[in-house]
């Protein structure tokens, strides 16, 4: 990916300052805060930075993705931020940090639909569908049609498995998070291309006796599957926002934290706070 220098302010005093969060809102929040002239710690609870970069970056078909997060390690790697992968911090460690500004970044995580059977074996998380892709039979059925649950249906159907997906509004691609336009256009003409099943009005009532049991209006039906990943969207993780007040550090929140969006979103979330401290 080609380099992209700023024209930053330089900071007029420099601060220390705590971002919690190595998603890309917590990335360039770091990456423009440190440009800036600010000293700046990173906290990441997991062993990678990317956040939902990673799993987000994940199908073959989004190489963009994998492009971005590599540059943004690369681009903290090459500035004074000191990064801390595989630490979760909690409020009262930040409060003992004495930091000048704490940047909460902390993303968000996959909702799981409270229905009889969703701990059955063969229903399983999206982010554990990312990671551990060698779980997901043959069969393959997706519980929620926005952009996550498209994309990972468009992925599956392209490595020959048989697909249905989901979707409890009359139209897929239209809940959530917002669909750039070219994958709005496109993925329908996909899934016919690649033969994935769509049931549209239909939303999952529970996973019973090994099958799944969809209703639409006053109709019930019973399907077969092999796996069953939900997909139904993401909230944002509870904030340490109220437990940090009086810490005596300007707290900014930002990203999937403050409100569950897009990529581009995050980065202007970012930017804009760091650029402004």
């Amino acid at each position: 990916m080609r380099e992209v220098r700023y024209a930053l302010r330089p900071c007029v005093q420099p601060k220390k300052v705590v971002v919690v969060g190595g998603g890309v809102a917590g990335m360039e929040a770091a990456r423009t805060t440190a440009m800036r002239g600010h000293k700046v710690s990173l906290y990441e609870k997991n062993e990678s930075l990317g956040g939902n970069l990673i799993p987000g970056g994940s199908h073959s078909f989004k190489k963009e993705v994998r492009e971005l997060n590599a540059w943004y390690q690369n681009e903290l790697k090459a500035l004074p931020v000191e990064i801390h992968t595989g630490e979760a911090v909690t409020a009262g460690q930040l409060r003992d940090m004495d930091a000048d500004v704490i940047i909460l970044a902390a993303g968000s995580v996959p909702v799981m639909p409270k229905v009889p059977g969703i701990e059955d074996k063969k229903v399983i998380g999206c982010m554990e569908a990312f990671a551990h892709p060698e779980k997901v039979g043959q069969k393959v059925m997706v519980i929620g049609g926005g952009l996550v649950g498209c994309e990972m249906a468009l992925e599956y159907a392209q490595d020959g498995k048989e697909v249905t997906v989901v979707e409890a509004l009359p139209k897929i691609l239209s809940a959530g998070i917002p669909s750039p336009i070219p994958n709005g256009q496109m993925i329908p003409d996909l899934f016919e291309h690649h033969h994935v099943a769509v049931l549209e009005d239909h939303r999952l009532s529970a996973v019973e006796d090994g099958g799944v049991i969809l209703e639409s209006g006053d109709q019930k039906k019973v399907l077969d599957a092999d796996s069953v990943v939900i997909a139904v969207g993401f909230r944002p993780v509870p904030s340490m926002a109220q437990e940090l007040q009086g810490c005596g550090a300007a707290v900014y929140e930002i990203g999937d934290g403050q409100k569950v969006s897009t990529i581009l979103h995050s980065v202007w979330d970012g930017y804009e706070v760091g650029n402004n401290i």
